[in-house]
């Protein structure tokens, strides 16, 4: 019987040991390979694919200079750019930055955590109907509105600037200092939304994205020194000092709305302006074919209230004010002024529900007016009667104040009633109300105007006053009562219209001294050499029928007194 040599089963373990440690030093390697597989794959056109998957659709492409990857310690893009069809960048970043690592988005694709971008710029050329970054993004833009799940993260945006050129006419604005922070989610509103900037007239347009992105951000991409873990440091404080720091400058502004509480109260939405250029309407009127723009600067300081399905915050809230200097209403494409306003302030506390709208407090004051507002109004709906019917059963007061002599001087070539003959002075003043008496509801209104001054070549008219007008409505408190014109009265020196009734049955009565009317209305009119005596009276009365809507009118007149003599103008 042979035996086995003690030392044998030394001689058989060796082969298993050294396969064993051949499987771990291969499995060291495999997982170093792992490991350090994003920092091979960042050398490599692989590097961009995580963005072209996230922008897929765009009419255009999307790339980065360089990269940092790591499984757990967040990703660092250098120069992203995005370019439109013929390469050409529209927008780009210096750093964008995602505070979670590969391992953690294999893991959820739905939720990328924090996404800063830092330094970015974009070039808005705008032209009638589109621009240059909207027909590279808008395919992307039209797709994820459809995807079924779009991947939701918080966006940070710090030091970027948006220049936008207004193609046709070739001038250019700058949105400077531009920060931002907030939510992109799925059903997502605006809550903890903050954005802020600065607006800046550059004229001729200059910015060249391909150039200013020419030469790579110096420094390694790497996570900042300052963290020990290595995890990019994500917060906010740099976003809320740098709007509070841009709103101190001229032309910045933010808007901002404090994160949603969950307690079912009403989102609101901050909204400030330092001397924020107005002339920034060029842009919307050549993108939108709008005829009017605005010029001159605004402060504004305005608290929005959004809707809720809260029935008892269900409307649209605004209080704040509104300032405005310099001010001017202009031809979109001549640019000429078509109206100058030196300045105007507007106090606004004023809410809308539905059709009706409830001033607590609206005023508008400048040199060439003055409006006080308060009460509920109905906005215009249906015909002028209706709407009647609608400002009837509210409370509601008015008061407005022209000041004719300071609106010659706001409008381009004066006020004019024919090319010789100019409005050079006066008053133009309107007051409304509706409110309870008794049982029933009273509408008045009254339009005066006095002191009208005008220019016929070398000859200056005045008139004290040149007419008066006003207008009494009731409407009775029983179901179906429906407002009736008690009175409505125009009077002036030279002839008095009133009128009264309902929708189905009014009266018109007239008088007039031919003599003055002729007289008057030949101050400013081309009458020489014309006579006219006598005293005219009339009445005309119409009848509606509710179910057919057929209209029956009868008119009696008279003229007493007549003499007319027409000569011409004498050689």
């Amino acid at each position: 019987m042979a035996t086995r040599h003690p030392l044998a089963h030394v001689a058989d373990g060796l082969p298993r040991r050294r396969r064993a440690f051949r499987w771990l030093v291969g499995l060291a390697a495999l997982s170093a390979a792992a490991w350090f597989s994003p920092n091979v794959a960042v050398l490599t056109p692989a590097r961009d694919w995580p963005l072209q998957r996230a922008f897929a659709g765009i009419d255009g492409a999307i790339s980065s200079r360089s990269a940092s990857w790591n499984w757990f310690g967040g990703i660092d893009y250098r120069d992203v750019i995005l370019a439109d069809r013929s390469g050409r960048p529209v927008a780009a970043a210096r750093r964008m930055v995602v505070d979670r690592g590969l391992f953690q988005l294999a893991i959820d694709q739905a939720d990328l955590g924090t996404v800063r971008l830092v330094g970015g710029e974009a070039l808005v050329e705008v032209r009638r109907g589109g621009s240059g970054l909207e027909d590279v993004v808008a395919p992307w833009l039209a797709a994820s509105a459809r995807a079924a799940a779009a991947p939701s993260f918080e966006l940070e945006i710090v030091d970027a600037t948006v220049e936008l050129v207004d193609v046709e006419r070739r001038d250019a604005w700058r949105i400077t200092e531009l920060v931002a922070a907030g939510s992109l989610r799925p059903g997502a509103t605006l809550a903890g939304w903050t954005i802020a900037g600065r607006v800046v007239h550059t004229g001729t347009p200059k910015r060249d994205l391909a150039a200013a992105f020419a030469a790579p951000l110096p420094g390694p991409a790497a996570p900042p020194t300052d963290n020990p873990q290595g995890r990019l440091r994500l917060d906010r404080t740099t976003i809320v000092t740098g709007a509070t720091t841009t709103l101190a400058r001229a032309g910045g502004w933010s808007v901002s709305s404090p994160a949603d509480t969950g307690q079912g109260s009403p989102r609101t939405v901050a909204v400030a302006g330092n001397r924020v250029p107005l002339d920034l309407s060029r842009i919307v009127a050549t993108r939108f074919d709008v005829p009017r723009v605005l010029d001159g600067v605004a402060d504004l300081r305005l608290d929005i209230q959004l809707p809720t399905a809260a029935p008892a915050t269900a409307g649209l809230r605004v209080a704040g004010s509104i300032t405005g200097n310099q001010l001017a209403l202009c031809r979109a494409d001549t640019l000429l002024p078509l109206v100058s306003l030196e300045r105007c302030e507007a106090p606004v506390d004023l809410s809308i529900d539905g059709s009706t709208v409830t001033l607590r407090d609206f005023r508008l004051i400048s040199p060439l007016f003055r409006v006080d507002v308060s009460g509920r109004i109905g906005m215009p709906q249906g015909t002028w009667w209706e709407w009647a019917e609608l400002l009837i059963g509210d409370d509601f007061a008015l008061a407005a104040d022209v000041d004719l002599a300071a609106a010659a001087r706001s409008v381009t070539g004066g006020l004019q009633v024919r090319p010789d003959v100019r409005v050079t002075g006066g008053q133009l003043q309107l007051a409304a109300a509706a409110r309870s008496e008794g049982t029933q509801r009273v509408l008045e209104a009254r339009l005066a105007s006095r002191d009208l001054e005008v220019v016929q070549g070398e000859r200056q008219l005045r008139w004290a006053e040149p007419f008066v007008g006003w207008l009494r409505s009731r409407r009775g408190a029983g179901r179906g009562e429906r407002m009736r014109v008690e009175e409505a009265r125009l009077s002036s020196s030279a002839f008095e219209i009133a009128a009264s009734g309902n929708s189905e049955a009014s009266d018109l009565q007239w008088t007039a001294d031919l003599g003055r009317l002729l007289a008057d209305a030949g101050e400013v009119l081309d009458l020489d050499g014309m006579e006219l005596a006598g005293t005219t009276r009339g009445r005309l009365s119409l009848e509606r029928a509710p179910a057919t809507g057929a209209a029956t009118t009868t008119l009696n007149g008279s003229v007493s007194g007549l003499r007319w003599i027409g000569v011409g103008r004498p050689d």
